[in-house]
């Protein structure tokens, strides 16, 4: 069973959306079973409470609380994950940008809460009080486990220029083919499609049909992005 709690001193715009009916919280990770990574194919969680609902509980910081059981298949223990504000009306997307990831704990393990955000898990939805970590901490021993601390304060930005090739079967039958890469840094958007740098259409394959991008972007070395072809409807 997972539990989390949204804060607006951790993620104020995370808090704002997830008090939105539509809103659903997604458990999003590499496996098939938390959707590859694509948070609209994730498990979701259901909300217990907010702050203006009477089961606060006295969580009265604009907080939320999100609550779901997952099945053995799809909480593989050790498993990396993140969680995702996700509103498909307004299409909004808001991952967690701040520490590492998440690991799916094991079936034996003390029940916490997780702070959004924040990779650390609490004893009592509303005390505060940190019970321990979801897994090791940045300078614990099994910090080398871990992805790279790519976003911190010494990480490397480099430019880089982005060629990519776009499938026939994917392109629309008229029009210019955009491509946005968008990634948890910030020159890459922090996974806001909307601040994403994009590549844009330079050619055409003959034979295929493909539709060839390019662009120049400045990336993090080590930091996590997708490609993502982008419709007439996204400005």
């Amino acid at each position: 069973r997972l539990r989390v709690r949204i804060t607006k001193q951790r993620s104020p715009d995370a808090s704002e959306v997830a008090l939105v009916a539509e809103t659903s919280l997604r458990v999003c990770g590499g496996t098939d079973a938390l959707g590859a990574w694509d948070p609209k194919r994730s498990p979701k969680l259901e909300r217990l409470r907010t702050e203006e609902g009477a089961e606060s509980g006295g969580c009265s910081d604009g907080s939320s609380i999100w609550e779901g059981l997952l099945d053995d298949a799809v909480a593989v223990p050790g498993t990396e994950f993140k969680y995702v504000v996700l509103n498909l009306n307004k299409h909004q997307y808001i991952w967690e940008t701040q520490g590492p990831m998440h690991v799916m704990p094991g079936p034996d393990s003390p029940a916490a809460t997780h702070e959004f955000n924040n990779a650390v898990a609490l004893a009592t939805a509303c005390a505060g009080q940190a019970a321990g970590k979801s897994h090791a901490s940045a300078d614990g021993a099994a910090a080398k486990t871990q992805r790279p601390a790519a976003l911190g304060q010494d990480a490397k930005t480099v430019p880089k220029k982005v060629r990519l090739s776009v499938p026939k079967s994917f392109c629309a039958a008229a029009g210019k083919v955009r491509v946005a890469v968008c990634g948890e840094s910030s020159e890459l958007g922090q996974w806001d499609l909307t601040k994403a740098p994009q590549l844009q259409e330079v050619g055409c394959d003959k034979a295929s049909g493909a539709r060839q991008v390019e662009g120049d972007i400045c990336a993090t070395l080590g930091s996590e992005f997708k490609y993502v072809l982008l419709s007439r409807s996204n400005a």
